[in-house]
């Protein structure tokens, strides 16, 4: 974590909800400072509002849901802390 100005910097943190193929919210641990956000699926930077919007300052939505299973894909979310 790097502390900055209006609060913290959290790194690649894992995004909360289900990785199943049909669940496209998910919630970061901490509000967020909107417009901070960084999404990243399978490392990859996700785009706003192609891949993903935020919902509100804790809450994103998937255009298309994650896939789960055997080699489930994996969020993480990098955001200043509100």
């Amino acid at each position: 974590m790097a502390t900055l100005k209006g609060g913290l910097l959290l790194y690649k943190e894992e995004a909360i909800g289900s990785i199943d193929g049909y669940n496209d919210t998910f919630l970061a641990s901490f509000p967020f400072i909107p417009g901070t956000l960084r999404v990243h699926l399978n490392g990859l930077e996700q785009d706003s509002p192609e891949d993903y919007v935020e919902l509100n300052n804790q809450t994103i939505q998937f255009v298309n849901p994650p896939l789960g299973g055997i080699d489930s894909d994996t969020v993480t979310l990098t955001y200043q802390r509100g």
